[in-house]
């Protein structure tokens, strides 16, 4: 299993890779949903983990991009904006599990 991480903030996308490694999870990092478009070769068993707010291509473009492969992997949003605005991003999509930033390793292990 591999985890994908789809955030601008480097130091948001820096630290979210070195907690998935510290708990034996191979990870890919992209600074933007047009970079994990990119060839990116996604396997049903991996986690991906996508920022609402990316720079270019909306979070919710690459989650329905994922959403459209004939068996998706899991998808974690992870947002630092409130509430009320992510519940609406998220109107049409169900059983996406979402995490407001700042996150903590325990949060995070539980999703994974």
């Amino acid at each position: 299993m591999t985890v994908h991480i789809v955030e601008d903030d480097d130091g948001v996308r820096d630290a979210l890779s070195e907690l998935c490694k510290s708990v034996g999870r191979k990870v890919r990092l992209y600074p933007d949903g047009e970079a994990f478009g990119a060839g990116t070769d996604v396997s049903p068993t991996d986690v991906v983990l996508v920022d609402l707010g990316l720079p270019g291509e909306h979070g919710t473009e690459v989650i329905r991009r994922i959403n459209a492969l004939p068996i998706p992997p899991r998808v974690i949003v992870i947002s630092g904006l409130p509430l009320a605005d992510i519940h609406f991003a998220m109107r049409d999509f169900a059983n996406v599990a979402v995490m407001r930033k700042p996150l903590t390793s325990e949060l995070l292990s539980l999703l994974m």
